[in-house]
């Protein structure tokens, strides 16, 4: 939070839905393991993706995680390293307590992530949070945890008058941002897009991605009538 706040940060977002990682069971029928080990099936894989495969060895490898580099303070940064600490830094025993610490050691603004109960919101707001951001970490923590924007009006009602509450999760278009505009949320955010865009065509590509949400946004205001972000209210949707 120090390294944050003297780089220039204004805001700290602290995840709280992640006390643990969920069983992601498309990732064991994929093998998928940190830290990463090859094996001889995703040998055969690179050898059926020639191009791809070349390019990778053409920029030098797998890629790295470069917003964690420093993290293990060890001679040893692979990619592997780095993957393999992520996991080490979730805290499960974070409660209220430590979010109190928190918000009295950061001076920025302060977004609680990864909430989706009313009553929790509360909480969060009366010990100093800036923000609500409502997330379900993707549905890939708990499968059976509430779509967010069927939590949204009840979190607006509870704590929208207070402070922004914010949105994830499942934004694939334009519509989808109005939608949930017109429930009350002030902020929506789009995390998937934005990476199959960087995985398909690089910054470039990300920058396509977000270019094409915009354009579904413009588009679908016009096609409602709403002139305006204020303008888009509760009674643009239906259950």
């Amino acid at each position: 939070m120090e390294r944050a706040w003297a780089s220039g940060y204004e805001a700290m977002v602290v995840t709280v839905d992640l006390p643990t990682g969920g069983k992601r069971e498309r990732d064991a029928r994929n093998r998928f393991a940190q830290p990463f080990r090859p094996g001889i099936g995703q040998m055969l894989e690179a050898l059926t993706k020639p191009d791809w495969s070349w390019r990778i060895l053409a920029n030098g490898g797998l890629p790295q995680l470069e917003n964690l580099r420093g993290l293990t303070r060890r001679s040893d940064e692979s990619l592997a390293t780095l993957a393999s600490s992520v996991g080490q830094q979730l805290d499960a025993s974070f409660d209220e307590r430590g979010l109190a610490r928190l918000r009295a050691m950061w001076k920025g603004k302060l977004v609680v992530k990864g909430v989706t109960r009313a009553d929790d919101a509360e909480r969060i707001v009366g010990l100093g949070a800036d923000a609500i951001w409502i997330s379900n970490h993707g549905g890939r923590q708990l499968d059976g945890a509430p779509a967010t924007l069927d939590v949204l009006p009840d979190m607006v009602e509870a704590v929208g008058a207070r402070v922004p509450v914010m949105l994830d999760g499942g934004v694939r278009r334009g519509s989808d941002m109005v939608k949930a505009r017109a429930l009350g949320a002030q902020c929506v955010c789009a995390g998937r897009p934005t990476l199959y865009g960087a995985s398909a065509g690089g910054y470039p590509g990300a920058q396509r991605a977000l270019a094409i949400l915009a354009d579904e946004l413009h588009r679908c205001m016009q096609l409602t009538g709403a002139r305006s972000m204020a303008e888009i209210s509760r009674d643009l949707v239906r259950p």
